[in-house]
């Protein structure tokens, strides 16, 4: 929190990124799990109490859900651009040749590039744009992992998705033109 608030006195806008793959199981795994671990909301809370302008998690290899907090946009899960292809080469017996394994489960591939405009300083709109590196697996392995705009049924699916798991932090998603939007109410300040 110390870098956050030394981050933020040297800056006019602050964006927290964290790359995790901790889901709610107790184990790490790759299980798909759109869920949001609690030391996450906690994390992202503190970030933005503490100075940044947005907070952004990444690596888990799903989306998760979005909240507005504070008037400040948190992306618990934008799922990861990068791609890990084919099997990974591992050597358990330096004696023996190493051997190519599927190390883990294949990605989800469904991730969200995110756009937020502010007015006067204050955040008024956030825009969900769902790509895909190549979540039907037929791409060539050039092309696999590259975010390329889904199929309408596909964007439908992953802004569903999002709705519901953001549904939880109070945040309503509207679906326009197979991109997902947040207005984001302004509160009056009395003086």
């Amino acid at each position: 929190m110390r870098s956050i608030r030394v981050g933020k006195q040297n800056s006019d806008f602050l964006v927290v990124a964290i790359h995790c793959h901790q889901n709610s199981f107790s184990y790490q795994a790759y299980s798909h799990d759109n869920s949001t671990p609690d030391f996450l909301i906690e994390l992202a809370h503190k970030a933005i109490d503490n100075g940044a302008d947005v907070f952004v998690g990444h690596g888990a290899y799903t989306v998760r859900g979005v909240e507005i907090y504070k008037g400040k946009p948190i992306f618990y899960g934008v799922a990861s651009f990068i791609q890990h292809e084919g099997p990974a080469i591992e050597v358990t017996d330096p004696s023996r040749p190493p051997v190519a394994q599927q190390s883990r489960q294949p990605d989800n591939k469904e991730v969200l590039l995110t756009t937020s405009r502010y007015e006067g300083g204050k955040l008024v709109e956030v825009r969900l744009y769902p790509a895909d590196c190549d979540i039907d697996g037929t791409r060539t392995v050039s092309k696999a992992g590259v975010p390329m705009t889904p199929s309408p049924e596909q964007a439908q699916r992953i802004l569903k998705l999002v709705q519901d798991l953001s549904r939880p932090f109070g945040t309503t998603i509207s679906i326009e033109d197979n991109v997902g939007v947040i207005h984001v109410a302004q509160t009056g300040t009395k003086h």
